[in-house]
């Protein structure tokens, strides 16, 4: 079982803080904590479960004029994370590229316009009003090998204009080069609607390899055997590559751990020249993934990869870790209550919906690197002992720490970091705070 590190989860927050002016650093750990302790996504649900000193239009004016740079706060944010990334001799950056709706009633929501919804749920439309979130996140591994997604950036998806979601993908990744100097071999995994040409080729230039899936009917050729003789154009494309063609080639069946299980695949592999990429060289993977319940297989899908390097089951692996990103969308929105979120101006929006990013992370990535220990601050759920420590049992337990502990006072002005008072140390029994 872990015991939460206050230690870490301090250090990062206190790295973070450091980029804020002094005068904006108390209002921001309030809102912070507030974030962290709420299930709700309005700031006055955060007022009213943290220990704010400062009346409400305090936050509400911080948020809407306050004169700060989210930039620089994500920055200092994504700093601290991938530092924990290098320490641990990591040395291999996955960003994970993906974007989501969240459903307006109004059309007076920032940026809320109809769009189209791609998860294709059963009991929705299938064109929606909402805001289109686009989000790149980093990839983080548990102790059990279990790929995590810590959000980095957002943005949000112009009402009006020619820049789409691709565009802003690629300056999510750009922002991300920017903010570390640390020399990652850096990885972009993606989904089917980003992987085109207008993405890959600017990821590429960025340094960034890129693995995603891609429509199963792709045009994909082999080099040209001969070259045609005299005057012309060489031939830039061979033999075409299509399903039924890939599916005469060589299987490989093995079990491998992707997905949260152990899950029996069967793929194919060959190096190909991709056509919407200009004949760019790249690994394609076929993959079918076996049903144990239904005992079937899946249908083969398309995964392409730009480091031709790589082994066919590693680019399986690799791509299997963009999925939580998906787990990420799904706590933000209805457990953290980013859903329910209501900014009359997109700075607010933006500022406030960050910092529960932000929050969500921090916890997330504390929570990773808790050591294990025998005394637990979940002790008192014996229920649970079986069970993972989630950030959101987490977030529980912070509700009682913070309770009694005054948020302003814990910065110093005048040495500019964080101290914890010695009296606020968590009692590791039932009685009072665990």
């Amino acid at each position: 079982m872990k015991a939460f590190n206050l230690k870490l989860f301090f250090s990062i927050l206190n790295s973070i803080c450091k980029s804020l002016p002094s005068r904006n650093v108390k209002t921001f750990l309030e809102l912070f904590i507030g974030a962290i302790l709420s299930t709700s996504g309005h700031i006055t649900q955060a007022y009213l479960r943290g220990n704010f000193q400062c009346h409400w239009t305090t936050y509400y004016k911080w948020l809407s004029g306050g004169e700060w740079e989210i930039e620089t706060l994500i920055d200092k944010y994504i700093i601290a994370i991938t530092n924990l990334l290098f320490s641990k001799n990591i040395k291999k950056l996955r960003v994970l590229i993906d974007d989501t709706i969240v459903y307006r009633s109004s059309k007076n929501a920032p940026q809320a316009k109809i769009d189209f919804e791609h998860s294709a749920k059963n009991n929705r439309a299938k064109y929606v009003l909402g805001q289109t979130w686009v989000t790149a996140a980093i990839c983080f591994f548990t102790k059990k090998n279990k790929p995590v997604a810590i959000p980095a950036i957002s943005r949000l998806a112009q009402k009006k204009g020619n820049k789409n979601k691709i565009e802003i993908a690629v300056e999510l990744l750009e922002s991300i080069c920017h903010a570390i100097n640390d020399p990652f071999e850096k990885l972009a995994l993606v989904d089917a609607w980003f992987m085109k040409k207008s993405f890959i080729i600017p990821a590429l230039e960025l340094g960034y390899q890129i693995i995603g899936q891609a429509r199963i009917d792709t045009f994909l050729y082999l080099d040209p055997v001969t070259q045609k003789k005299g005057r012309g154009r060489k031939k830039k494309f061979g033999e075409k590559i299509t399903l039924e063609r890939a599916m005469k080639l060589k299987s490989n069946t093995t079990e491998v751990f992707i997905y949260g299980n152990d899950n029996l695949v069967r793929y194919r592999s060959l190096v190909v020249k991709v056509k919407f990429l200009d004949g760019l060289p790249a690994r394609a993977v076929w993959c079918e993934i076996y049903n144990k319940k239904k005992n079937i297989w899946s249908k083969p899908s398309l995964i392409l990869s730009t480091e031709i390097n790589l082994m066919p089951l590693e680019i399986i692996k690799e791509y299997s870790c963009r999925w939580p990103i998906e787990s990420f969308f799904n706590q933000i929105k209805n457990n953290w209550g980013m859903k329910e979120a209501w900014q009359r101006t997109e700075k607010a929006l933006m500022r406030w919906f960050h910092i529960n990013c932000i929050a969500y992370g921090v916890m997330a990535v504390v929570n990773i690197y808790s050591k294990e220990n025998r005394t637990n601050v979940f002790d008192f759920l014996p229920w649970r002992k079986n069970y993972e420590v989630t950030s959101g049992m987490i977030r529980e337990y912070m509700n009682i720490y913070f309770s009694t502990l005054s948020i302003r006072e814990l910065w110093s002005d005048k040495s500019r970091k964080i101290i914890v008072p010695e009296n606020a140390i968590l009692k590791e029994n039932r009685k009072g705070a665990p």
